[in-house]
């Protein structure tokens, strides 16, 4: 889910912090501009993780500060294609649904052709429900979903969030993950529970296959 990137980039110091200690204020600056920022193709930034090279400052003329140029590393949340995370349902529509990691990452999603086969949607309830059988699972807000990562989208100069003043169909996200929660175990946690407790037997046999497949 997250990597370690090393990344470069000149930084303006101003008068007013020539008397704090060099690398604190180099941190802070670079957390400043990198936390929580998007880079296209790499993944969102989440913090400095450690400071590798700083060059001699230079005074340019004409500016009243020093520039230093800085090699760092940087943590970085980009899961890989084929990981399987934990999340929370946090919208849906006709064309599938929307996953937030706690707030943490909300650009999550799940297309239709991406939900258990066959699954309805219920536009007076805006939700999907998985039909099994006869039985409706459906994809909640109210307990974790688990999904597989099956791509990564980068968008370069979009209008964010706020500029678009609530507009969200206009929106597009810097970063979009996309995910599958169609494969045994994906899907709402409490999904598999109920299966168990609705047919055990069946799933005891399925057990039962997977095991000789693996000796």
């Amino acid at each position: 889910m997250f990597i370690l990137a090393l990344l470069s980039d000149t930084l303006t110091l101003k008068p007013k912090d020539f008397g704090r200690d060099k690398k604190e204020i180099i941190v802070d600056e670079l957390n400043i501009k990198y936390s929580n920022k998007i880079i296209p193709n790499l993944g969102m930034c989440i913090a400095v993780r450690a400071i590798e090279n700083v060059q001699h400052p230079k005074h340019i003329a004409g500016t009243s500060g020093v520039h230093i140029r800085v090699r760092f590393r940087v943590i970085v949340f980009r899961p890989f294609i084929g990981e399987v995370l934990l999340g929370t349902v946090s919208s849906a529509d006709e064309t599938g649904i929307t996953i937030t990691l706690g707030g943490f990452f909300d650009d999550i999603y799940v297309g239709k052709s991406d939900l258990p086969f066959p699954s309805e949607y219920d536009k007076d309830k805006g939700l999907w429900s998985w039909n099994y059988e006869g039985n409706l699972f459906p994809l909640t807000s109210e307990e974790d979903v688990r999904f597989r990562v099956t791509d990564i989208k980068f968008t370069v100069s979009k209008p964010n969030r706020d500029e678009l003043e609530g507009k969200m169909d206009a929106y597009i996200p810097p970063m979009k993950i996309v995910g599958t929660v169609t494969g045994e175990g994906l899907g709402m946690v409490g999904w598999w529970n109920r299966r168990e407790d609705d047919g055990g037997a069946a799933e005891e046999e399925e057990m039962d296959v997977e095991e000789k497949d693996e000796s």
